[in-house]
């Protein structure tokens, strides 16, 4: 069985490519709850995947406190 884990981070830079940890959470709900800016993102992966170095971006992530505002 897979487990899924979000990570919820915030976009420091303009252009994305410094990003904080805000914390690790096992559920969508909780991810939701630690975002309280635009800059906040969620991304969803899976427990004990070796994504490697060639990893640009989170797959799946969303930036929740934006969806709908575009």
């Amino acid at each position: 069985m897979e487990t899924k884990i979000y990570v919820v981070g915030v976009v420091l830079s303009k252009d994305g490519a410094n990003w904080g940890l805000v914390g690790l959470f096992d559920t969508y709900d909780a991810a939701l709850s630690a975002c309280s800016t635009e800059s906040h993102f969620i991304a969803n992966m899976l427990l004990n995947v070796d994504y490697g170095d060639e990893i640009e971006y989170f797959p799946e992530m969303v930036y929740p406190l934006l969806q709908g505002k575009e």
